[in-house]
């Protein structure tokens, strides 16, 4: 064997050290074996994770993403919509102008934007950057001209301003998101606010409201001159103003006691602006209540209304007017839902208790043509009889609110 293994020591040698490595090897792919084995088992156990949260909630694959965007645009359409509540009373009008254009609201008022950014530079006035924009316009003069026929129809439905060519294209251009400034000249602001406050003074009269001598000039000094960095303010307040007053009017109310305006600027809270005004009131309860009404349906025409306070003082007690009336006439002062069905209540003299009458059903005076009718029938019934016609004081502090995050400088 040692003869054997000295004629051959560099067999044996090299056959010693590749068993070494063969060892070695297989020693290596043994634990290879084991990590891919232990990875494995971990990339099934992602898999199932992933799959679990698929199942849970939208996975952020290519799908989704485009149907994420696709809300976030959505929901961008409709924030743009609800802030057109807020003090865009011509968005309507301005609708009805674009479908004449035979173009889509969004578009147009883009485009414009775009042209405004780029042209609006000092030594040029608004006005002349409106009248380059329409020259840019792809539109006859007669489409153009019947597109503001259909902008000034429907936008004096939204405001008691006399509107004509003189003033329809600042309208407009407000109606896009630029403040009027009236030109800059404090002449023509200031006729704007004698013409407006005449046509507030006619209406209200027009429609028998009476207005105290304190209020007929709505807190503003008309015998002035305005400053022409405030006349843009002055236009946004007089324009809620004139809204007010026709609500007013409207509700029928018997006086327009006091009126007055916080400041001209209003009271700023990010994109928004709060103006503030105070009125007061006088006459029938309905009829004040029909104005709060009014101020709550205001959003209907893109105007916003927050009641801040509200204060009543009623003129006289009606429990008591119909008390004396009844002394004096010896007949009740109830004159409405009179004749109605009585649930008596009696003593039972055995038992000293009270027990239910069965109901009687009052008949109607043979003279007031109803007497065939049941008295829940009749005229008047289930009316209130006591406030309803309350003649009241009334004080309201109210907010406009109006949205300046796209407005145009």
């Amino acid at each position: 064997m040692n003869r054997f293994f000295k004629k051959n020591l560099v067999l044996m040698i090299v056959t010693g050290g590749t068993l070494i490595v063969v060892i070695v090897l297989i020693y290596l792919v043994v634990i290879r074996h084991g990590e891919m084995t232990r990875y494995l088992a971990e990339t099934q156990q992602l898999i199932k994770d992933i799959q679990a949260l698929n199942k849970q909630k939208p996975s952020p694959a290519a799908e989704n993403l485009l149907k994420i965007k696709k809300d976030t645009q959505g929901y961008q359409i409709m924030l743009s919509e609800l802030q057109q509540r807020f003090g865009f009373p011509f968005s309507e009008a301005l609708d009805k102008f674009t479908r004449e254009l035979g173009v889509e609201t969004v578009d147009f008022e883009k485009r414009f934007r775009e042209y405004w950014k780029e042209n609006n530079k000092g030594g040029i006035t608004g006005d002349q950057v409106f009248r380059m924009f329409r020259a840019s316009l792809d539109t006859s003069d007669e489409q153009w001209n019947k597109a503001i026929l259909e902008f000034t129809y429907e936008a004096r439905k939204r405001t008691l301003e006399n509107i004509d060519a003189n003033n329809v294209e600042e309208i407009l251009m407000e109606a896009l998101g630029v403040p009027r400034d009236m030109s800059g000249s404090v002449v023509k602001c200031t006729t704007f606010m004698n013409n407006f406050r005449d046509i507030l003074l006619k209406y209200i009269k027009e429609r028998r409201v009476n207005i105290s001598s304190d209020a007929t000039s709505f807190s503003f000094n008309l015998t002035g001159l305005p400053e022409v960095n405030q006349m843009p303010a002055i236009v946004k307040n007089w324009n809620i103003i004139g809204d007010l007053v026709r609500r007013i009017a409207d509700s029928k109310v018997g006086d327009l006691t006091s009126f007055s305006k916080g400041d001209i600027n209003g009271r700023r809270e990010g994109d928004y602006i709060f103006y503030r005004f105070t009125v007061g009131l006088y006459g029938k309860l309905d009829a004040i209540r029909q104005f709060q009404r009014t101020l709550y349906d205001a959003y209907q025409q893109n105007r916003v209304y927050v009641v801040r306070y509200i204060q009543l003082e009623k003129s006289g007690d009606g429990v008591k007017r119909l008390l004396d009336d009844e002394k004096v006439t010896g007949k009740s002062g109830i004159t409405t839902g009179q004749n109605i069905g009585i649930q008596g209540r009696r003593r039972d003299p055995l038992r000293g208790t009270q027990q239910t009458t069965a109901p009687v059903e009052a008949k109607p005076d043979a003279g007031a043509g109803e007497k065939d009718i049941p008295f829940y029938q009749c005229k008047g019934y289930g009316q209130p009889i006591i406030g309803a016609n309350t003649r009241c004081n009334a004080v309201f502090e109210i907010e406009y609110v109006a949205y300046v995050g796209n407005e145009l400088n």
